[in-house]
């Protein structure tokens, strides 16, 4: 009895050890750190079973009682070392300490990892000598979301699994939703490269954006071409759409895929037909950017774009055919004409997440026209994008094409000025209200006063990418994607 009693009491001490070890060194205990505590019970609640009487005696003399105070304190301090274990697993905090937040994820990316709802199986192929450049950022994302797994793959190593995932190259990363086939494969291990591939996975259907074509809109093929779209394109097809032109002349329709239409500073006539199409499918629920151009050599809006401002009437938008100008612009060494643009509030979910600032521009809008805005019955108008006050519209086209402008009192307009608005049919009136089908979608407009902003020599600058993409993101239903993006980390 004697030799059982202690080999419970020894028992009962190693597993109870072991167990409080395994809890709190480990970030994530496996199952048997716990089976290790039960055993500890189990082996302590057989001894005093076996040893009833001479437990009672143990514990009614004055050494006992001097010793369970010392007892205490001990398990106390193990019992705060493993609730403050357990709080770290659940509320775990990083904070990132570098100037440039170079070990922090982007708004992008921790909305996506927040919001996942299945698990993300995460294979990344390079070679062993990467290992400890490369692995930093994978962990960054998997102590962010549980549902984010990745693991590294030595290629060297592991080339039957290499060749299995149809991997060429070192330096690529395969995502996997858990249970299923559906996988996608980026070549590089980038946080923008990641997260695009992490859209593509999770997107759940091709979504196409069209592009109007024949009338002298931004090219979506010309990278030579500063002003063309070539870098708009690239950057929705790593959103996750699939982007294409559209001739309404020879269609004669907006395809039925079609999740969101851009008009992108079209210079000659649309044919009357046309026009007629595009205003008929956003009444019918449609959703477009439209951004419209002035032309100085024209006086004011080119043909094209004259006509885009007519289809945006209905909904309560007139753009005046003037060029806005801004000495503000020479603190950050552009033209007056490259207007500094300011996000007009965090309200719509476009700009809720640029700073609202009157100092430092969240945009560049080069060569704009402004927006008045007298919203209908059941249509909502946001602002987008401001002007600095300073901001003013020169009527005086002689002035401009001279490059002497200045501001005329009683004349020309003062800002701030409204450059860019969200608009979204919301309650119909009354005399017009009927049942929806279950499929319809509320009618939505983008509407900027130039598509410079969209250009190449411009996407980059500041925020009009965000601005950009959040607006498609915006009119398609993907206000998941609506975020601040990560950027492309250039080497050197």
């Amino acid at each position: 009895m004697k030799l059982a009693s202690q080999l419970l009491a020894a028992a009962t001490f190693i597993f109870l050890m072991l167990g409080i070890v395994l809890v709190t060194v480990y970030p994530d205990p496996p199952m048997g750190a716990y089976a290790v505590l039960v055993l500890a019970a189990a082996c302590a609640t057989l001894g005093l079973i076996l040893n009833g009487k001479q437990v009672l005696h143990f514990f009614t003399k004055t050494s006992t009682r001097q010793g369970a105070n010392v007892a205490f304190v001990v398990f106390l301090v193990l019992g705060i070392l493993v609730f403050a274990n357990i709080l770290a697993k659940e509320y775990s905090y990083r904070k990132d300490l570098t100037n440039t937040a170079a070990n922090s994820l982007s708004p992008q990316t921790l909305k996506l990892l927040s919001e996942l709802k299945q698990d993300v199986k995460v294979l990344y192929f390079n070679g062993a000598q990467e290992k400890e450049r490369t692995e930093p950022l994978f962990k960054n994302y998997a102590f962010q979301s549980k549902r984010f797994q990745y693991e590294f793959v030595d290629t060297v190593k592991r080339p039957t699994l290499t060749q299995a995932n149809d991997v060429k190259r070192n330096d690529t990363t395969v995502l996997q939703l858990a249970g299923t086939n559906k996988k996608v494969k980026v070549e590089g291990s980038t946080e923008e490269k990641i997260t695009n591939g992490l859209i593509k996975l999770l997107q759940a259907k091709e979504q196409v954006v069209y592009f109007t074509a024949g009338h002298g809109e931004k090219s979506l093929t010309n990278a030579e071409d500063a002003l063309s779209y070539t870098g708009v394109k690239a950057e929705l097809e790593k959103q996750g759409y699939t982007v294409k032109e559209v001739s309404l002349v020879s269609e004669g329709k907006i395809p039925a895929d079609a999740a969101v239409l851009i008009i992108a500073g079209p210079k000659s006539a649309f044919y009357p037909k046309e026009l007629e199409i595009v205003a008929a499918w956003v009444k019918a629920g449609g959703r477009a950017l439209i951004a419209v151009d002035i032309d100085p050599a024209a006086n004011g809006f080119s043909k094209g774009s004259a006509q885009a401002a007519e289809l945006v009437k209905p909904y309560g938008l007139t753009l005046p055919p003037e060029m806005l100008v801004d000495p503000l612009s020479r603190q950050a060494q552009v033209e007056p004409q490259i207007l500094l643009g300011f996000s007009a509030g965090t309200e719509h979910p476009i700009t809720k997440d640029f700073p609202s600032s009157t100092v430092a521009a969240n945009f560049f809008f080069p060569i704009t026209a402004y927006i008045n805005s007298t919203p209908p019955e059941g249509i909502t108008i946001t602002p987008l994008v401001k002007t600095s006050p300073q901001a003013w519209a020169e009527s005086d086209w002689a002035s401009l094409q001279s490059g002497l402008v200045k501001f005329n009192e009683g004349k020309d307009k003062k800002g701030p000025m409204t450059v860019g608005v969200a608009v979204e049919k919301t309650n119909p009136p009354a005399e017009e209200a009927k049942p929806a089908p279950a499929a319809a979608k509320s009618m939505r407009l983008a509407v900027f006063g130039t598509s410079t902003f969209g250009s190449n020599s411009v996407l980059d600058k500041v925020g009009n990418r965000d601005l950009f993409l959040n607006s498609v993101a915006w009119l398609a239903d993907n206000e998941s994607l609506i975020s601040i993006r990560p950027k492309e980390v250039q080497d050197g």
